[in-house]
């Protein structure tokens, strides 16, 4: 997870404490609030944006991408967007999410 003010990157957390399976990731919820916590009041940060892979071949937002976006959003209305960042096959895929939004905007492509 990555914290942002002003849209540049001023921190991260690593939820090494996740529940992870070859076909999904669910992070530690005690974890990621404290984090979203430190970041809004500590580090100033504006805009959260979670990272994670997905499989060959898959670059779009799962359902349950954007249900977790959404959810997020709602629990915590300090932020009027989430990103959303995929690593893909060679590929960084940057997607931006704003409450209610059903169709998230792609913001950068960047081969690695």
């Amino acid at each position: 997870m990555l914290g942002l003010r002003a849209g540049e990157i001023i921190c991260s957390h690593y939820d090494a404490s996740a529940h992870a399976a070859p076909d999904f990731y669910i992070p530690s919820p005690e974890q990621t609030a404290a984090a979203i916590d430190r970041f809004h009041r500590i580090d100033g940060c504006d805009e959260i944006c979670f990272i994670h892979a997905h499989p060959s071949g898959y670059s779009t937002l799962s359902t349950a991408d954007r249900r977790f976006a959404q959810a997020f959003l709602h629990m915590n209305p300090q932020y009027s967007r989430i990103g959303m960042m995929l690593a893909v096959d060679e590929e960084l895929l940057l997607y931006s999410l704003s409450p209610g939004c059903q169709t998230p905007a792609k913001l950068r492509l960047m081969v690695i």
